[in-house]
């Protein structure tokens, strides 16, 4: 009676044990950091000229101006982690005015990128400065887009493209501001991936 009982607790304590090691072996598995560790981060440059216009008479555009941005994505779901570019000025050829775009300090950009289909979309408010009778302001979120399309005051219309074989890609997008009157504004941005 005493060798079963023995034998039993034996059992039952390897039986234990191995349960606790599979619990442990699942737990770390699944967890977020062993998640996080098997997803990767991919940067990339896109370097382009951004072409901005509005419907305020002061700086009507177009203005455009050269601009580098980096821009990291999860290779497994695509999400977008950070997307940042350095100020940049844009300068209204008709009225001489200039304007000063960046992103607002705390801003969270997001987004995503399919590097199958080169489908890529952020969505991020500006903050623009020594905006004529404005002067620093921040927009509603703008989604650049390669799936968007916009119609600026200049009459035409302007699609995005999806990133190609060799990198070329254009984001479109529209935003606005308020402050005693609405300010709406059209951006597109042509560059190529890197």
């Amino acid at each position: 009676m005493l060798h079963i009982t023995r034998r039993s607790l034996l059992y039952g304590l390897t039986t234990f044990v191995v349960l606790i090691c599979l619990s442990l072996s699942i737990s770390l598995a699944s967890s977020p950091k062993a998640s996080a560790q098997a997803n990767a981060t991919v940067t990339h440059t896109f370097s382009g000229t951004v072409t901005s216009w509005s419907d305020n008479s002061l700086f009507a555009g177009p203005a455009s101006q050269t601009i580098t941005s980096t821009v990291s994505y999860d290779s497994t779901t695509g999400a977008v982690t950070a997307f940042s570019f350095p100020p940049f000025q844009l300068t209204d050829p008709a009225t001489g005015n200039t304007i000063t775009v960046s992103l607002p300090s705390g801003a969270t950009p997001t987004g995503t990128f399919d590097a199958t289909t080169g489908a890529f979309t952020v969505t991020t408010p500006l903050e623009l400065q020594n905006v004529p009778l404005f002067g620093t302001v921040t927009t509603s979120p703008i989604t650049l887009s390669t799936e968007n399309s916009i119609s600026p005051p200049d009459g035409n219309t302007y699609a995005g493209s999806r990133e190609d074989a060799s990198g070329n890609i254009t984001v479109v997008g529209q935003t606005s501001f308020t402050d005693i009157i609405t300010v709406n504004i059209w951006i597109r941005i042509v560059g190529v991936v890197s």
